[in-house]
């Protein structure tokens, strides 16, 4: 029954013809003179919004007018009902040539106006009259059909309402609709119309991997499309990005298949290395490395055959993505092509490229001063570009760069910033959010980095169902407030458990397995703990991350010490003082100068002990790291103990504790308790 209440229009809308019945009385001045104003001014208002907003119905045309006189807003209902027969739509229409171009028998010049052929106006007309003389006659008879329901339902009941309705924000579910309405009144929808709502979608999807349409709700309105408009092939390209959206492999794979049949045999521009290209960007996004490089490999000898410059740098940017800055393709190919410098999508991939480049420097502990380099150039590159998409990416990778230095404040700016960009992917938009909430906790604010990843959750609840780095985070950090404000929640491994188990987070996995080992050992298990830093050392050695292996070489230091192996601890920690000093990573270089204080310690060398902590105090209080000082002053105050200095140790153990409660740290706050314990013990 729906399919038969349903018509289509191409480019006509009721809507449109109103517009074009209001130039014609303007052209014809049959309006008094101060309407002109407000009538031009909602004319051109209504063309440039006509295609992305919901359309005007009858009353709130008429309501625009309603500040003049009752006898002009009834003139201009009149002139709209009186189209009340095909022919007298058919002949309006038709007569509009008269304020299109002169000619030998028209009126008076005075009393008409000719739209001149490049203004908006004249485009307007000129594309509908167009439009309509290429209908066939029933097309034109279900558009007088259509605008009869416009005309006397003073509700334009359409398709097009509800995707405009999308467009502001405004989903609405097919579902809901009264079936009954639906059966008296009709449903129509314009092709044109469906046509730029698709594109847009199509696109937000591509370049934020989300949309203000919940997966569900778009789902609805695909379905209903390609229930009545199966020849319109956007609807599989759609739904191709919805269920990237939502993480269905299979359907995805299945609607891109439908959408390039479709296009390899109805067009003669050559789309095969687009079709490729598109499966290797599945394939990437589902982490399936290598029948992505495969469908990519072959994408490339074909755009090189076609001479296409623009699918040539999308494909050498996703295969350069997927191998990494590290890989030899570096050296083989470019990450872009330069044949057209000023082409929008090169100077996006260029950027893209240099902020990829800077990650990957300070993975290798390249200079300060080349990270900053390349984050620069991508940031001037871009304005010159007017590339304003990357700004949220680009301050983003800014407050990263500079929390790994150790500059708390300018990172806190940056990411300020970034987050007040709306704009952005959801990955960055995650990464984002989660920084933030590292920044909250890492001060003992579990609090505020829970409300802010619960935030994040609740405005983008369908894509974060996906977000593994979301998840973990929210999951740590409910764990940390839980034992900070004493409440039972079993939560205790899963943080570790779920990056563990995430194949494309090395960094994250290795500091999972360093959480394991130190675990392991705690429990009595030295030898399982060595067997896990072990792994990671000899992986980490192979891939030219020093921070990383400054953390494993840290850890071992600290297992050595703790065994009395103060000689191998200390070797192991200086290694790590000088691989964390070359990554320039402030956390990690603190971390093991710290340990190795306290290495100094176990010689009976407290001044020199005290002499290092004494020099690193000022840059620690000033970065703000909570744990940072909790163990720098833990370890000054033991280095005073032995300095025989026991009121100013107590002075600092009190500190150590109070930071180790900010941060819900129990089993150094136990350790503190017993050393004071012992102090007051023995002054007694």
């Amino acid at each position: 029954m729906l399919s038969q209440c349903v018509i289509r229009t191409r480019y006509l809308t009721p809507f449109k013809i109103v517009i074009l019945i209001l130039i014609n009385k303007f052209c014809h001045y049959e309006l008094p003179p101060a309407v002109n104003p407000k009538l031009v001014g909602f004319i051109l208002d209504s063309i440039e919004t006509c295609d992305t907003q919901p359309e005007y119905n009858l009353e709130q045309v008429l309501s625009e007018f309603k500040e003049f006189t009752e006898e002009l807003v009834e003139a201009i209902r009149s002139s709209i009902v009186a189209i009340d027969k095909p022919y007298t739509l058919f002949q309006f229409l038709s007569s509009l040539i008269e304020i299109l171009e002169e000619r030998d028998n028209m009126m008076d010049p005075a009393d008409i106006a000719i739209l001149d052929k490049t203004s908006l106006f004249g485009i307007f007309v000129r594309r509908c009259r167009l439009e309509f003389s290429k209908s066939s006659m029933q097309q034109r008879t279900e558009l007088f059909t259509i605008f009869q329901h416009y005309v006397m339902a003073n509700n334009a009941r359409s398709m097009d309402t509800d995707m405009g309705s999308i467009l502001i924000k405004k989903p609405s579910v097919l579902a809901s609709k009264d079936e009954g309405k639906l059966k008296q009144d009709g449903w129509w929808f314009s092709d044109h119309n469906v046509d730029r709502f698709l594109t847009t979608e199509a696109e937000k999807i591509e370049k934020t991997g989300t949309s203000e349409i919940p997966p569900a709700v778009l789902h609805n309105y695909l379905d209903f499309l390609q229930s009545h408009a199966p020849d319109i092939r956007k609807i599989d390209q759609v739904r191709f990005y919805n269920y990237i959206r939502t993480g269905e492999y299979q359907g995805a794979l299945t609607s891109l298949h439908r959408f390039f049949d479709y296009c390899l045999l109805s067009t003669e521009t050559p789309m095969y290395q687009y079709a490729l290209l598109s499966l290797g960007v599945l394939e990437a996004k589902f982490g399936h490395a290598q029948q992505a490089l495969a469908a990519l490999n072959e994408a490339l000898d074909i755009a090189r055959e076609n001479h296409d410059e623009n699918c040539l740098n999308e494909v050498l940017s996703w295969i350069r993505f997927i191998k990494g800055t590290n890989s030899s393709l570096a050296d083989q190919y470019p990450t872009y092509s330069l044949a057209d410098e000023s082409n929008p999508n090169v100077v996006y991939l260029e950027c893209l490229d240099k902020l990829s480049r800077a990650r990957e420097m300070i993975r290798r502990g390249d200079s300060a001063s080349n990270v900053f380099e390349a984050i620069h150039s991508s940031t001037i590159r871009g304005s010159a570009g007017s590339i304003e998409y990357l700004n949220k990416l680009e301050y983003l990778t800014k407050a990263v760069v500079w929390d790994f230095y150790g500059d708390r404040v300018q990172s806190k700016v940056y990411l300020d910033i970034a987050l007040d960009i709306t704009e952005g992917d959801i990955d960055s938009v995650e990464k984002t959010f989660v920084l933030a909430a590292n920044m909250h906790a890492s001060v003992g604010e579990y609090d505020k980095a829970v409300q802010l990843l619960e935030q994040f959750g609740r405005k983008y609840s369908d894509q974060s169902v996906q977000l593994l780095t979301w998840k973990q985070a929210l999951c740590r950090y409910k764990h940390l407030l839980a034992k900070q404000t004493k409440q039972h929640q079993d939560l205790a491994s899963q943080e570790d458990l779920m990056v563990y188990i995430q194949p494309q987070m090395s960094e994250d996995r290795f500091e999972a397995l360093g959480r394991f080992a130190e675990q392991k050992y705690r429990e009595k298990h030295p030898e399982e703990a060595c067997l896990l830093l072990q792994k990671c050392y000899d992986v980490l050695k192979r891939s030219n991350h020093p921070s990383q292996l400054a953390q494993v070489m840290t850890d071992w230091g600290r297992i050595d010490l703790d065994r009395g192996d103060v000689d191998g601890a200390m070797e192991w920690l200086r290694k790590a003082l000088d691989m964390s000093s070359r990554a320039c990573d402030f956390d990690r270089y603190f971390t093991s100068a710290i340990k190795l204080a306290e290495a100094y310690l176990e010689q009976a060398k407290p001044k020199t002990a005290i002499y290092m902590l004494e020099s690193m105090l000022p840059q620690v209080l000033a970065h703000g790291s909570l744990k940072l000082q909790a163990d720098l002053h833990f370890a000054y105050s033991k280095a005073l103990i032995e300095d025989e200095q026991v009121e100013t140790a107590l002075h600092y153990l009190d500190q150590s504790e109070q930071a180790y409660q900010k941060i819900a740290s129990h089993t150094d706050i136990q350790q503190v308790t017993w050393l004071k314990s012992f102090l007051t013990t023995a002054a007694s």
